[in-house]
């Protein structure tokens, strides 16, 4: 009827107009009518898909503008269903509000299935949970959801961290027998599971099978194998797989299996062969990594050339490559030792000014670079700031402070770091006890030293060795205690440690410098063996330690000490090493007592 097409073109009036927004016809063409185009289906989905840009419509030849007399253009095609309704005005297109959806969610399944993905990588990344993923691979499968390669993967990457090569074959068995093909993750992880029980050879038939299986190797198959043949010392089979990874074509070449050979060479104190690798990386145009330019300055400072040390620092700065903690606590360390604080304070404004993260090493070097330089107070400051960081010290920062103390002879407060250490969960090794043995010795405390030696055997991991021992030999030569030094070296011979011959001769210039001024028949029950009447012939002076720390020079024949060095004759001083010998009219020194002058 009439009045229902008036309502119908009325409709359509209202609907044209809000997508042609009052445009006027432009050209003489009639519209096409644009043409809906399907979604991709959501798992294909990059982007959203965007609605159709809004239509500018065109005057037909001949006929009116609208709005006016005539036909109205036709409408724009709904848009699909999924993008909703316009409930406005009742017709299919889209809702102009409403931004389009994102892509549809997983279904319960697949999230399941993700989050047991995820769980299984969480493990993987822990260097002792290879059980727990291996457990909860079984809980996966149990719940009928099929692992996937990935989900191995997790798995193998788990065992391999463990170094359990027998386990990441049970693994790779279980992915052969339920049809899920090996790629080139699970063959790495496979190698670097018998890389790191120390099978090499295993590791190498791993390779030669990922070959046969049509999976080639890529770079971190090789950074695996060079790395882990470098450790082990085996260089000729690290140099040749590095050079099968540079004439691969299809190889990505990168730093890191050149730093792994470098720091391999380093360890072993090849230092020249080092270099050539450093140079072989340059001369590949690649881009020196942190650990790359980190091992370069950690050669420079075995060569002893700080400053070239530096210089590789800064050259790593203006390349662009961002210093890692480890960068400086390599730098740091020769300070330490050296107990140069003001570099090591200058170093850690730069690391700040950086904002690279300290690590634990680094806090360390700067609680030892002021034990050494004697400002203990420092030192504890530099632990209470570590205290308060991440998992707080380590027994490298408490054994630093110890140290410390042992030096001054403070014995009580090196068991407080022990209780501390013990408090904190971390185990007392033997390094930590021959410390407190040092710092008994230093603070006179001789027999309180044989007792640590004595709580040290009742654990086979922190039984005496022969710097236990020959801390307290040395005290009770320096006491006096001559037989007390002899019964020592027995105990370690019958320890079935052979004692160093610096020792037997450092107890034998002993007696000798006792017998200079104490009859011989004094001596006797002390120990013949050790005697040498002969060796004190020739000697002029004896240096000795005076009860105010100093030192002062004994004559031979007799008579008062002095406080001056002597100006002529033969002077036997006292080392770390023991007894030696000064020729004042030559100048020189030795071990040996010169022969008859």
């Amino acid at each position: 009827t009439a009045g229902a097409a008036a309502a119908a073109g009325s409709r359509r009036f209202a609907c044209s107009r809000q997508f042609c927004s009052g445009s006027a016809w432009m050209s003489a063409s009639a519209p096409q009518q644009r043409q809906p185009q399907p979604p991709l289906p959501p798992q294909q989905l990059q982007q959203p898909p965007q609605p159709p840009q809004q239509l500018q419509h065109q005057q037909p030849v001949g006929g009116p503008a609208w709005p006016g007399s005539g036909d109205p253009p036709p409408l724009p095609p709904p848009m699909p269903a999924q993008w909703g309704s316009n409930a406005a005005n009742g017709e299919g297109g889209p809702l102009l509000d409403q931004q389009p959806p994102q892509q549809r969610p997983p279904s319960r399944r697949q999230a399941e299935f993700l989050g047991y993905n995820s769980v299984l990588q969480a493990y993987a990344s822990k260097g002792d949970k290879a059980a727990n993923a291996e457990e909860y691979l079984e809980k996966m499968i149990g719940s009928n959801l099929e692992p996937s390669v990935q989900s191995y993967n997790h798995v193998l990457k788990a065992w391999a961290r463990e170094g359990n090569a027998a386990k990441a074959e049970a693994c790779v068995a279980r992915m052969r027998e339920r049809h899920c093909e090996l790629n080139v993750v699970s063959y790495t992880n496979l190698t670097q599971a018998h890389a790191k029980s120390g099978d090499l050879e295993a590791a190498i038939r791993v390779l030669d099978a990922m070959r046969a299986d049509n999976v080639m190797p890529n770079h971190v198959t090789y950074t695996v194998l060079v790395d882990t043949h470098a450790k082990a010392g085996d260089f000729a089979r690290a140099e040749a797989l590095l050079a099968e990874m540079e004439s691969a074509t299809d190889v990505e070449l990168v730093p890191p299996p050149y730093s792994s050979l470098m720091h391999g060479y380093l360890k072993s104190e090849r230092f020249d062969d080092a270099e050539v690798v450093w140079r072989r990386l340059r001369a590949k145009n690649l881009q020196p990594d942190p650990s790359s330019f980190t091992t370069l300055i950690q050669l420079r400072i075995a060569q002893g050339n700080f400053a070239e040390a530096e210089a590789a620092f800064e050259e790593m700065v203006a390349a662009g490559v961002r210093p890692h903690g480890c960068t400086f606590a390599i730098l740091l360390t020769p300070c330490a030792k050296e107990g140069n604080f003001e570099k090591s304070e200058a170093l850690w404004s730069r690391m700040d000014q950086m904002g690279v993260m300290p690590t634990v090493p680094c806090y360390n070097c700067m609680i030892q670079v002021y034990a050494k330089s004697d400002q203990i107070e420092k030192s504890e400051e530099w632990m209470t700031k570590l205290s308060r960081v991440g998992n707080g010290p380590n027994a490298h920062s408490y054994g630093s402070l110890m140290d410390a103390y042992a030096e001054r002879g403070l014995p009580a407060r090196c068991e407080e770091l022990m209780t501390k250490m013990q408090s904190a969960g971390i185990k007392l090794n033997r390094v930590i006890h021959n410390t407190l043995v040092k710092a008994r010795v230093h603070a006179g405390d001789l027999e309180g030293a044989e007792q640590c030696l004595k709580d040290m055997a009742k654990s086979p991991a922190t039984a005496p060795d022969k710097y236990s021992y020959n801390t307290v030999f040395y005290g009770y030569v320096r006491d006096g205690q001559l037989t007390r030094a002899e019964e020592m070296l027995e105990r370690m011979r019958k320890d079935g440690l052979e004692p160093d011959p610096q020792l037997d001769k450092a107890l034998s210039r002993a007696y000798t410098q006792a017998s200079a001024t104490i009859p011989l028949s004094q001596l006797e029950g002390n120990s013949a063996s050790f005697i040498d009447p002969g060796a004190s012939r020739g000697v002029d002076w004896f240096e000795e330690v005076g009860a105010d720390g100093g030192r002062r020079f004994r004559s031979a024949v007799g008579g008062e000490p002095r406080t001056s060095p002597p100006t002529s004759g033969l002077v036997q001083l006292q080392s770390e090493n023991g007894p030696y010998y000064w020729d004042v009219a030559s100048n020189t020194t030795s071990w040996e007592l010169p022969a008859a002058r």
